[in-house]
């Protein structure tokens, strides 16, 4: 067989492949939107995940919450994780009261991605108080002292919990953490806003999601 024969049988091989897997990802799907409409609550979340992110199919944030609304409702801890995610994408004060009891749940089914969202409100909710703090911090620092992956966000949510619990000193030294990250160098504003988190930690005051 000439070069030539050779190239044209690889290409065919290639597409017969791709046709092989393309039948395979539909079977599967078939398979999981049956489960999903009978009950499954596993299936409901791959469900509502493959609309949330668009996986072979056009992103459909509406199909999404209906898909994950019910995975949650069957108290699925990651269901109500990213269903939590959907209210809090929305920025306003129903859906953030919405998301928090969806992250508690998640939490205390033992879904441990909720923890810094979870944290995060309680750390910066305008009507928090000291025990929200406390809580907060108990979420997020033993995981921080030992994940050598933490980024600024994860030390800027937790600098907020500490001034929640009114332990202003460690506050400030979370934030400088944010604050000197260098991949944070090109984004002025976000730098800026960094800085002035800072500059209220330092003056002994919380922050809160409204300044």
């Amino acid at each position: 067989m000439d070069v030539r024969k050779l190239r044209v049988f690889g290409i065919a091989l290639i597409a017969i492949g791709t046709l092989v897997a393309c039948a395979e990802s539909d079977d599967r799907w078939t398979y999981i939107e049956r489960d999903a409409r009978i009950g499954d609550a596993d299936a409901q979340l791959q469900l509502g995940l493959r609309y949330l992110y668009g996986n072979d199919i056009p992103k459909d944030s509406v199909q999404a919450k209906h898909w994950l609304e019910l995975s949650a409702a069957q108290h699925l801890a990651a269901g109500q994780y990213y269903l939590a995610q959907l209210y809090l994408a929305q920025h306003d004060a129903v859906s953030r009261a919405q998301a928090l009891a969806l992250l508690r749940a998640a939490h205390d089914g033992g879904e441990s991605m909720a923890d810094h969202s979870l944290a995060e409100i309680l750390a910066t909710s305008a009507d928090g108080n000291r025990e929200d703090g406390q809580f907060a911090v108990g979420l997020l620092e033993t995981t921080l002292r030992d994940d050598t992956s933490a980024d600024a966000d994860d030390f800027e949510v937790l600098a907020a919990a500490y001034a929640r619990a009114g332990r202003f000193a460690e506050a400030v030294g979370a934030q400088r953490h944010a604050v000197s990250d260098e991949d944070c160098s090109c984004k002025k504003e976000l730098l800026r806003q960094r800085e002035r988190r800072l500059e209220t930690y330092q003056r002994g005051e919380t922050w809160n999601e409204a300044l």
